[in-house]
């Protein structure tokens, strides 16, 4: 029995032994995380000491404006009365965040030239607008919503000025294409009807192509402005097409249906000559004078 005590006893010292030795690994490891953690401190502390110390040089204080300077002292950012002011390496003002000469709040941005190139701004009817400009600063493009009906709307300008194609997005919307001279030559859009319409002009603004869809669709030709050619579908539901002379008065009627017919006039707007099917269903011509006589017919 005296040698199982001994035996237990010695079994015991070693798991005690391993134990201490597993308690004093574990310290040394501990002292070595600690040793660790104080160096990443101290490397923290003097990281952030030279921070503040390049900050403090890269900021200059003054009552108006402040400014921060790159590490060649070139002026990077500026803040003033005006705004926020973004330079590039050259010195050249690329963004602007403040208000523009007409006290609007704007962001604009230029190119290396420091020309002004994009502008987003509120107008002075308060109007968002997004501004897009070419190299001499001629405006080009715009996009912004109206604060009548608070369509979206976009305007692409030629560099003169004029507008050249425009876009109405409301609950009719429409689009325009101009010429140099200001002139509206193309119409594409929904009529207060709620019609589809293609309307063109010519140089002087005077109609010469009209396409609509209603109801009653057709397509007119005109020479400035007056009607020469219709061909669409007339409130009786037939097909109709007509000529006009140069005075706006009618030449030639051809009209389907169950009863179709032609009519030709004189230049001064008379019906000379009929033929075509009478309501009865017999075929028939006839011919007139000037006052409406007839002079011949058959039957």
């Amino acid at each position: 029995m005296s040698d199982l005590h001994l035996l237990s006893d010695l079994h015991q010292s070693s798991t005690l032994a391993d134990r201490i030795d597993r308690l004093e690994a574990q310290t040394a490891r501990l002292r070595r995380d600690a040793s660790r953690m104080r160096l990443l401190a101290g490397l923290a502390c003097a990281a952030l000491v030279a921070v503040t110390a390049v900050g403090a040089t890269a900021v200059t204080r003054s009552a108006s404006p402040l400014a921060f300077t790159d590490g060649s002292g070139h002026t990077r950012l500026r803040l003033d009365a005006g705004g926020v002011h973004v330079f590039d390496a050259a010195g050249k003002e690329r963004i602007l965040i403040g208000f523009n000469t007409k006290g609007q709040p704007a962001i604009h941005i230029n190119d290396k030239y420091g020309t002004e190139r994009e502008s987003l701004y509120l107008d002075s009817t308060q109007e968002p607008t997004f501004a897009l400009f070419d190299k001499s600063q001629n405006e080009r493009a715009q996009f912004y919503v109206g604060n009548d009906d608070g369509s979206a709307r976009i305007s692409l300008d030629g560099a003169d000025g004029s507008t050249r194609f425009y876009v109405h997005a409301n609950d009719l919307p429409y689009l325009t294409l101009g010429d140099k001279s200001y002139n509206q030559r193309a119409y594409l859009g929904l009529t207060t009807e709620g019609s589809g319409l293609l309307r063109m002009r010519d140089t002087n603004g005077k109609e010469i192509v009209s396409i609509e869809g209603q109801t009653q669709p057709f397509v007119r030709l005109s020479e400035a402005g007056t009607e020469r050619v219709f061909l669409g579908v007339n409130a009786g539901e037939k097909g109709h097409l007509e000529f006009e002379n140069q005075n706006g008065y009618k030449n030639i009627i051809l009209q389907g249906g169950d009863q179709p017919f032609m009519s030709m006039y004189d230049l001064a707007g008379n019906d000379r000559i009929d033929m075509g099917f009478y309501s009865t269903g017999a075929q028939g011509i006839q011919f007139t004078n000037s006052v409406g006589t007839l002079i011949w017919g058959s039957p």
